[in-house]
């Protein structure tokens, strides 16, 4: 616990009201509330714990060595810390595996090279493309799974197949740029457990009962019993 935590607990313990801040289980959280979404109270994380947090979800197999933004929407959910994203930023950018496998998203420009005059009117014609030319999907899920795998594997990658189970696990656990959500929240209807997540104190729960649309469903608030149609973004906490 640094000096800064150490204030927020004392003063929450001795009975004092810290803004935005919360003792439960003797343990300092931060309360966050966004415009149209569910209340957060996330552990306040000390500075002396940031580098162990991050190896464990950026560094570990179960979490990908993936990039800044999947990170940071992994880490944002479940923790909190003052200028989290740009320790982050500064962690990533720093890993030198992760800039060894980093694939780039842009071609090299090819060289001019000299054609032939036409001869006559609609003797040639040429496509000229205004704007990036965006990768498939599909081309953009194996960059990705390639860079991430090559973190890992031995240098006669011998044993890649090995910790393809994990890359992909961090894949679909990880928000998507296009969809906004993870994939894996779009097939289970809730959010992941990951490896290194706290389970759970809070009474807050909700359970599904069951799909009422592509990406609606119908859950049950375990605190009252209540029912609600809420959109697979709106569920935070689904047992």
């Amino acid at each position: 616990m640094d000096n800064k935590d150490k204030n927020i607990h004392d003063k929450i313990h001795n009975g004092n009201h810290v803004q935005s801040f919360v003792l439960e289980n003797d343990i300092v959280n931060k309360v966050l509330t966004h415009s149209g979404r569910s209340t957060l109270i996330l552990p306040y994380i000390p500075s002396s714990m940031t580098q162990s947090l991050l190896e464990a979800y950026h560094d570990s197999v179960t979490s990908g060595n993936l990039g800044v933004n999947k990170t940071w929407h992994k880490i944002r959910t479940r923790y909190y810390w003052p200028g989290m994203y740009t320790t982050i930023k500064q962690y990533i950018t720093s890993c030198s595996k992760r800039q060894q496998f980093k694939i780039s998203r842009s071609k090299l420009a090819g060289t001019l090279q000299l054609i032939e005059l036409p001869t006559g009117v609609w003797d040639l014609m040429g496509l000229y493309f205004v704007g990036p030319v965006p990768q498939s999907s599909s081309e953009r899920l194996n960059a990705t799974l390639a860079a991430s795998t090559g973190t890992y594997v031995n240098q006669q990658q011998s044993i890649w197949d090995d910790y393809l189970p994990f890359i992909t696990f961090a894949y679909n656990t990880s928000k998507q740029s296009t969809t906004q959500i993870e994939p894996f929240k779009l097939m289970f209807g809730r959010d992941p457990m990951l490896p290194f997540d706290v389970p759970p104190q809070s009474s807050n729960y909700h359970r599904v009962i069951q799909q009422t649309g592509r990406l609606n469903y119908q859950v049950q608030h375990i605190h009252d019993g209540h029912l609600e149609q809420v959109h697979v973004s709106r569920i935070r906490i689904i047992i």
